[in-house]
């Protein structure tokens, strides 16, 4: 498998789930000394799966969102960006500013 292949979005970990290849049962049974190779594989295929499933609903939430007229009204006391400092004083600490704000 060509670790290059994940540097494509989305079709990325398929492309490399594919060339895996299949789950060999009869190989894995004459490896029996190396009991590792197989698990190794099928763990592989679903860390490629939870890759593109991942992948997909992100580029599927960017498409929504980019295209989903919203119509919701927002009160102008959620639009109000307040930022106040304030010098900051503490018993045996040095003196300081304080920021704070609502965004």
């Amino acid at each position: 498998m060509n670790p290059e292949l994940l540097y494509i979005p989305v079709l990325g970990p398929w492309i490399a789930m594919a060339a895996l290849g299949g789950y060999d049962e009869k190989a894995c049974e004459q490896k029996a000394a190396n009991t590792t190779a197989c698990p190794v594989k099928g763990d592989a295929q679903k860390a490629f799966a939870i890759l593109g499933v991942g992948q997909a609903a992100g580029i599927g939430m960017i498409l929504l969102g980019a295209l989903w007229k919203s119509t919701s009204i927002v009160p102008d006391v959620m639009t109000k960006n307040e930022i106040t400092v304030l010098p900051f004083y503490a018993a045996g600490a040095p003196t300081g500013v304080s920021v704070s704000g609502r965004f």
